[in-house]
């Protein structure tokens, strides 16, 4: 979307959506910025506020933004540190990075490279943890 302009390395634009009211002549435009760290998203949400406003001033609109954060960025360390323990221990080498998708329903969220079965079986063996419902 020009408006928007697009997003900075790092960051990744979803659920981008144009309306506009006929009737108001209003035009909304809504999206939501993912970014792998806090300085890329702070960089990206700057950008596009940057891009609107311009936007807006351009065409004499009256702009009215919004920014909500939906989720936090990182999981709490020692949970990471105690899956990674118990995974270490099970013989699986547990690696960590970021994750483009939000799990704000999970403690933790965790992607297995195609080894889906194998964690299965090490989720059955601990007790402790538990996949989602669904």
């Amino acid at each position: 979307m020009p408006v928007l302009g697009d997003p900075p390395p790092g960051a990744r634009f979803y659920s981008l959506a144009r309306t506009r009211d006929a009737a108001s002549g209003n035009t909304e435009i809504s999206c939501e910025i993912r970014a792998l760290h806090v300085g890329q998203l702070t960089g990206a949400l700057e950008a596009v506020l940057r891009s609107v406003a311009a936007h807006a001033a351009l065409t004499e609109a009256v702009l009215e933004t919004r920014a909500v954060r939906l989720a936090n960025p990182s999981a709490p360390s020692p949970l990471v540190e105690t899956l990674a323990r118990q995974l270490y221990d099970a013989g699986l080498r547990p690696s960590f990075g970021p994750s483009w998708t939000p799990a704000p329903v999970a403690d933790l969220s965790v992607g297995t490279r195609g080894l889906e079965d194998v964690f299965e079986t090490f989720l059955a063996t601990h007790p402790t943890w538990r996949l989602p419902p669904g």
